[in-house]
């Protein structure tokens, strides 16, 4: 069976019940998909009520600028808070981006392997100079 993440679209969180119908509805629709159980689904639900979604697209995810750095706790120096996100740096048709700022469910597949595979016969060849 493959995974699924849900998340709300939202800094406030206003709207968790639109979430819950729509991970109810992509749970259901999971039991009967023909999906490989390697395969995560990444779902973003616009923060609005349901009856503002205008449907469900396939994405791909889209690019940010790099987000902003750590800030040391002013008041206990061993903590850190994590820098705000970055801007988005593709947000065109397609993406998940794009799909929520027009209120569309937003359900990305992704895969678990990470490899840049374009990139091993260059390692492999700077990997050789190190022996």
């Amino acid at each position: 069976m493959p995974s699924v993440a849900f998340s709300l679209a939202s800094w406030e969180g206003k709207y968790f019940e639109t979430a819950g119908r729509v991970a109810q509805q992509v749970i259901n629709k999971i039991h009967t998909s023909q999906l490989s159980h390697d395969t995560v689904l990444n779902v973003n639900v616009p923060d609005v009520p349901y009856e503002d979604i205008q449907g469900f697209q396939t994405t791909r995810l889209g690019k940010r600028h790099m987000s902003e750095a750590s800030v040391q706790d002013e008041d206990d120096a061993s903590l850190y808070w994590i820098g705000e996100n970055g801007k988005e740096a593709d947000n065109g048709v397609g993406t998940d981006f794009h799909a929520i700022s027009n209120n569309y469910v937003s359900v990305t597949p992704l895969q678990i392997d990470l490899t840049k595979y374009n990139e091993i016969d260059t390692v492999s060849e700077w990997l050789q100079e190190l022996s």
